[in-house]
């Protein structure tokens, strides 16, 4: 079969999937979306716990009726429902408030909590899970005389409030290295805050407002046996319930700030440097950290794990930026007798990894690197840039890819990329090639880019050598000059054409022709005989041309999804049918998108993306969107759709390139529906 046929076939097969859909699934109403509410979790007091613990928590958000049912992202954190006497001396559910019990056996780490009521199941917020005791915050600590306590080794829930600073104290011995961090932007909160510390005189001994992302954080040692203080605001100013919520945090670590190298091979083991503070069995180093505190290193040995499954799921981190979705990435903690310390990522890399050697900050000390592999970089200082070299035949296509926004660093990747040869008599000549800054294109305005842009500004080349040649690249923060450290980690990929491709299944709201600026965070529900569709968007990498056919995997009873294939496009819909005796479910689902790599079958597993905030007016605001663990889908058996378009042929539709179809249609409509 010549490649044009194949093309025409796929085209048609496209075609009679994209009817098929139709015919099967039918359209729903507008009205329907107008009419029905969904469940959204706007906030949980507390957002987190200590393994082990039991405690109370209540849910904050808008349509929370009969939410009897939290789902965890992990199955050692579980909930159940408050009870209350009633009047005929049954125990009857606190509306809005859950006992939940964390596990014994439940790592430390971010996971998610969903709630799951008449209204479907719910937006995602992120939960906390440590070792620390955990208190909420009292009311009226707005001065120093009122400040709250908080022993080390223990964290407190609270919200800031608008135009108050709050305050917290804590009691330490003399030389003590105190660490106060505060999770907020982390947490899925509105709240930018900024943390002051203060002695028993008011005198400012420190302040931050940006060290994690928006979230701050405080390294002090104390100087004197003594009470201290926090303080706590948001940086302009804002607050109240239920947005502005935050946890904070007064320990003593132990705390990693990052693992070198950053990757390696999926099932590789090998030595790696932890970096951090107060770890147990470390050495001091001379680096310092982006605050400007001095770092400790321990050698580890760790071993990745091969299995597919451990490189497709998706652990959140502190790192689940849009930007971040096409990433793979395995969260090791280390183990200490303070318990295990915060999980880092090390991410899975697709060819050899070596790590830069300095010296290697100009031309007369480049880096030597073979095609392929990939380097595991840092920016050390200010001012650092890197600069490699490496041998290309002519007619083998390669692709120079750089990854620093991806890993979570504040880095802004240049690069520039030049020719190396030599003339008759040995004498080195050098021609540039390219200079790269950035790729990522600006903000559209458009409704599918706000609601979910996994665009980045990391940097991809395609370098086609006309002979066989040797290259050099230079590689810095285009900001270095103010900025450099050991945090500023990047990765360098220099590979063979390697065709691949990502999916990412985001649950996109409803639009509502009176609102359709408004964004909220929302989750498919189906009701019995309703159609809602799910945007799968897909990223290609180096060029991947081949088609892709999207399904939903793990579907509950009574619902049915026809496949779609997407070719050129870069987003598409795929439609969820509920049969109109469909059993009421809720749950999660996969979306898979399969195709053809070098002649063999390969599937690759959507990540999931959602919104974290309601907003107005997309156009002229960006709503935050992050990763999630999971795609949760509900089925309600307790409402019909009013209304649907369906198609009853019974027969293949057929036309010409550019001819003209009528399709009949039946309007099928409840009986109260006007």
């Amino acid at each position: 079969m010549s490649g044009s046929d194949r093309l025409c076939q796929l085209r048609r097969q496209v075609f009679r999937i994209a009817l098929g859909s139709f015919v099967l699934l039918g359209i729903s109403t507008v009205a329907w979306a107008q009419g029905v509410p969904a469940t959204q979790l706007t906030a949980v007091r507390p957002f987190g716990g200590k393994i082990g613990s039991t405690f109370d928590i209540t849910l904050i958000g808008t349509d929370l009726d009969d939410v009897t049912k939290l789902s965890f992202s992990h199955p050692g954190i579980t909930a159940e429902p408050k009870q209350r006497p009633s009047v005929t001396g049954k125990s009857v559910p606190i509306p809005s408030q859950f006992t939940v019990k964390i596990n014994g056996d439940v790592p430390r780490g971010i996971y998610e909590v969903r709630a799951v009521g008449r209204y479907g199941t719910s937006n995602p917020r992120i939960f906390l899970v440590d070792q620390l005791s955990t208190a909420l915050a009292a009311g009226g600590i707005v001065s120093l005389d009122k400040a709250q306590a908080v022993p080390l080794e223990s964290c407190v829930f609270g919200t800031a409030e608008k135009e108050q600073f709050q305050y917290y104290k804590f009691t330490a011995k003399k030389g003590t290295r105190v660490f106060i961090d505060c999770w907020a932007y982390r947490a899925d909160s509105r709240l930018d805050a900024t943390l002051v510390l203060l002695d028993t005189k008011n005198h400012e001994l420190m302040r931050n407002n940006d060290t994690f992302r928006r979230d701050p954080f405080l390294d002090f040692t104390v100087p004197e046996d003594g009470e201290y203080f926090v303080q706590i605001y948001d940086f302009l100013y804002q607050g109240g319930e239920p947005d502005y919520f935050y946890r904070l945090s007064i320990s003593t670590g132990p705390i990693v700030d990052f693992i070198f190298p950053t990757a390696r091979l999926p099932g590789s083991q090998g030595k790696y440097t932890l970096y951090g503070r107060n770890l147990p069995g470390s050495e001091k180093t001379e680096l310092r950290s982006l605050d400007g505190k001095p770092l400790e290193k321990v050698e580890v040995e760790i071993t990745l794990p091969g299995d597919a499954k451990s490189r497709w799921s998706l652990p959140l981190t502190a790192i689940n930026e849009p930007a971040s979705a096409t990433q793979e990435a395995f969260l090791y903690r280390l183990k200490t007798p303070q318990g295990d310390t915060n999980p880092v990522p090390i991410f899975f890399a697709t060819t050899p990894v070596i790590t830069e050697q300095e010296p290697n900050s100009d031309a007369a000390h480049v880096q030597k690197i073979n095609v392929p592999s990939e380097v595991a970089g840092q920016f050390a200082t200010h001012g650092d840039q890197d600069w490699f070299e490496f041998d290309a035949k002519k007619g083998e296509r390669l692709y120079i890819e750089t990854y620093n926004e991806r890993l979570g660093v504040p880095g802004d990747m240049f690069f520039r990329l030049q020719k190396v040869t030599k003339d008759a008599v040995g004498k080195e000549k050098v021609t540039d090639v390219v200079e790269i800054d950035d790729l990522k294109p600006a903000r559209s305005g458009k409704r599918d880019s706000a609601i979910f842009d996994s665009s980045t500004a990391d940097l991809t080349y395609r370098l086609d050598p006309p002979e066989d040649a040797r290259y050099r690249l230079q590689l810095r923060d285009l900001f270095s000059q103010s900025r450099g450290g050991p945090n500023y980690l990047y990765r360098l990929s220099v590979r063979r054409h390697t065709p691949d491709f990502r999916l990412i299944a985001i649950a996109e709201p409803p639009v509502v022709p009176q609102q359709a600026s408004n964004l909220t965070p929302y989750a498919p529900m189906l009701v019995r005989g309703g159609t809602k569709f799910i945007r799968v968007d897909w990223i290609r990498q180096d060029n991947f041309d081949g088609f892709v056919t999207i399904s939903a995997e793990g579907l509950p009873p009574g619902v049915s999804c026809y496949p779609i294939v997407l070719g050129s496009e870069s987003s598409g819909r795929l439609f969820l049918h509920a049969a109109e005796d469909a059993p009421a479910w809720n749950g999660t689902i996969r979306i898979v998108g399969k195709s053809q790599l070098n002649g063999s079958d390969v599937a690759r597993i959507a990540r999931s993306g959602v919104m974290i905030n309601p907003i107005g007016d997309f156009s002229q605001t960006s709503p935050r969107t992050r990763m999630s663990q999971d795609f949760a889908l509900t089925v309600s058996d307790q409402e019909v759709e009013p209304a649907r378009i369906v198609l009853e042929l019974g027969h293949e539709l057929r036309t010409s390139l550019a001819g003209t179809l009528e399709i009949p249609v039946k309007i099928k409509r409840q009986p109260d529906f006007k």
